[in-house]
C-alpha cells in the first residue's frame, strides 16, 4: 500500500476498498490501487446563432417578393425565433410585410426603389442579425394567372371522380390552357389532362394528388394541388378497368387482366370482352365472360378491346389496345440506322414493327404503306 503526507481518506474509503494484487517476479513491486476520484467543472458558453436573410435581387414593380429565413440556423441546435423587418423603404412604398414572425415572409414592391429588410433570430438567449436588399425596378411585373382546383375529398374505390379548374382566373381576361398531372399517390390514368375539368378513377384505397397549372400566354400561374382520398368502400354501380394497353407477338398468346368492382349487396355481375376492331374480321377469346381472358393474334396490327360489366341496373365499360409485333425481323443489317453494305445498292426498305402506345395515342396510327421518315430520339 502506498502512503504518504497529504493522502486524506475522510470517509475510510481507502482502508475499505477492495485492493487489486498482481504477482510479480522477485525484486518486482506490490502496488495495490484503492482509489480514484476526479472531478470537473464545465463552464458552457452559448454560442450565438446565425441569421441567413438570403441574397440581394432584383425585382420588377409590383413582385410579390418571398424572404426565406430558413436557412438561419443554432450552433447547439436550439429552436428559433424570427423577426423580420423593414430597415429602410423607398419614400413612395407603403409595403407590408406579412409572416413577420415566421421564417418565411412577403411583401409586394408597390413602388421603384430600394427596401432594405432585416432578419434577426434568436435562441433564448442570444440574438443575431442580417440584412438584404430587394430591388425595385420601374418595369411592371407580368401578372400571373391564377390556377383554382376544386374536388371532392373522399370518393369511393372505382368511383370516377372530376376535379374542375374552370374557376382559374387570368388578369387579361384571355383564354387559358389547362395541364393536370398527377404528383403524388395512386398511379390512375387522367382523362382531358388539358382541359379545365380532369376526371379518373382509382380501384385502390388510398389518395391521388393532383397539380394544376394554367396559362394565358404571357405568363403561367404558380402550380395548385389538390388531394382526393380513395376510400376502401364499393362503388355504387358496377365499374371495370380492362388495364393497361398491352403488346404481343404474333402467333404467341396474350392474356388480358382485367379488374372489377360491384356493388355491395349486388346480384350476378355479367362481365364480357369484346372485339372492336384491328387487323382481323373475327378475334377468338377465350374466357371472354371472365377477368381475364387470352387470345392468339394471328397478324401483326393494333387490336382493340373492350371490357364490360353489367347488374341488369347498370353498366360500366373500358377499353384498351393490344399492339401486335411481327414474329420475326426482316434479315437485313441496320448499318448503323444505314444499309452501309459493300458492293451495287440494292432495293431495301425499313419495316416499322411497333410504337410506344403513348406516342400513338397522342399522334395517331400511321396508315400501313405510307411512306415518310421516323426520327428516333
Amino acid at each position: 500500500m502506498l502512503d504518504g503526507p497529504g493522502v486524506e481518506d475522510p470517509y475510510g474509503m481507502i482502508a475499505r476498498a477492495p485492493m487489486a494484487r498482481h504477482s510479480l517476479p522477485p525484486a518486482g513491486l506490490l502496488l495495490a490501487v484503492t482509489a480514484v476520484a476526479a472531478c470537473a467543472v464545465w463552464a458552457q458558453v452559448n454560442q450565438p446563432p446565425t441569421a441567413v436573410a438570403g441574397s440581394d435581387r432584383s425585382v420588377a414593380t409590383g413582385t410579390s417578393v418571398l424572404l426565406d429565413g430558413r436557412s438561419s440556423f443554432d450552433p447547439e441546435g436550439q429552436p428559433l425565433s424570427y423577426r423580420w423587418r423593414f430597415a429602410g423603404l423607398p419614400v413612395a412604398s407603403r409595403a407590408v410585410l406579412f409572416g413577420a414572425e415566421t421564417p418565411l415572409a412577403s411583401f409586394t414592391t408597390d413602388a421603384a426603389g430600394d427596401y432594405f429588410v432585416e432578419l434577426t433570430v434568436d435562441d433564448g438567449a442570444v440574438a443575431a442579425s442580417d440584412a438584404a436588399r430587394v430591388r425595385a425596378t420601374g418595369q411592371t411585373a407580368v401578372q400571373r394567372p391564377v390556377a383554382i382546383a376544386r374536388a371532392p375529398g373522399t370518393v369511393n374505390a372505382g368511383q370516377r371522380v372530376t376535379i374542375d379548374g374552370s374557376g382559374s382566373t387570368s388578369p387579361s381576361g384571355v383564354a387559358l390552357t389547362y395541364a393536370w398531372t398527377r404528383v403524388f399517390g395512386n398511379a390512375v390514368e387522367l382523362a382531358g389532362a388539358d382541359t379545365s375539368r380532369v376526371s379518373f378513377r382509382s380501384f385502390d384505397p388510398g389518395f391521388v394528388t393532383l397539380q394544376l397549372v394554367v396559362a394565358d400566354g404571357a405568363a403561367a400561374s404558380l402550380p395548385v394541388s389538390v388531394t382526393v382520398i380513395v376510400l376502401d368502400r364499393p362503388p355504387a354501380t358496377p365499374a371495370v378497368e380492362a388495364g393497361p394497353d398491352v403488346t404481343g407477338i404474333a402467333g404467341r398468346k396474350v392474356t388480358l387482366s382485367g379488374r372489377v368492382l360491384a356493388p355491395r349487396g349486388a346480384g350476378s355481375v355479367t362481365l364480357r370482352w369484346t372485339y372492336e376492331s384491328g387487323p382481323v374480321s373475327e378475334l377468338a377469346l377465350t374466357d371472354r365472360h371472365t377477368a381475364s381472358p387470352s387470345f392468339v393474334p394471328p397478324v401483326p396490327g393494333f387490336y382493340d378491346l373492350r371490357f364490360s360489366a353489367a347488374d341488369g341496373q347498370s353498366s360500366d365499360e373500358d377499353r384498351l389496345t393490344v399492339q401486335v409485333l411481327s414474329a420475326t425481323a426482316p434479315a437485313a443489317s441496320s448499318g448503323g440506322c444505314g444499309l452501309g453494305h459493300a458492293g451495287p445498292p440494292a432495293a431495301a426498305g425499313w419495316l416499322l414493327l411497333g410504337l410506344p402506345l403513348a406516342w400513338i395515342r397522342r399522334e395517331g396510327r400511321p396508315a400501313a404503306g405510307t411512306p415518310g421518315a421516323l426520327t428516333v430520339g
